[in-house]
């Protein structure tokens, strides 16, 4: 959407073009994809003039910590820490009568396996 819209806006002066360049380079640089994202969006918001969104696809991070906390009797919250900082909440079905301490349970056993590793490499593991 952003590329067809900034088509239409005509040719960029010359220190939109150089702004452009140095944060292409910052890009360039980013240590992560989410820092790639973030210089990308400032890029583009920069030249646009406008506020920008960047909406990724679950990623296949490395883990840090997982906690649950319990939503309704049979909801809880997965919350997924990532090495990197990123944090991803899922929802999940709980069996009736599972109580909140199995939940603090279940996160120790978790936090005991996970450091470092994918939520795939974990399901394979366990």
């Amino acid at each position: 959407m952003f590329g067809d819209a900034l088509g239409h806006r005509g040719e960029i002066t010359h220190e939109e073009r150089q702004w452009s360049q140095s944060r292409r380079a910052c890009v360039g640089k980013a240590q992560s994809v989410e820092a790639a994202l973030g210089a990308a969006l400032s890029r583009l918001s920069g030249l646009s003039r406008a506020a920008a969104v960047v909406l990724t696809a679950q990623s296949n991070s490395r883990l840090r910590h997982i906690e649950f906390v319990r939503l309704e009797p049979e909801r809880a919250l997965a919350v997924l820490v990532a090495e990197d900082g990123q944090v991803e909440n899922r929802v999940l079905h709980v069996p009736a009568g599972v109580p909140t301490s199995s939940l603090v349970e279940a996160g120790n056993f978790l936090n005991a396996r996970i450091r470092g590793k994918t939520l795939a490499e974990l399901r394979h593991e366990i």
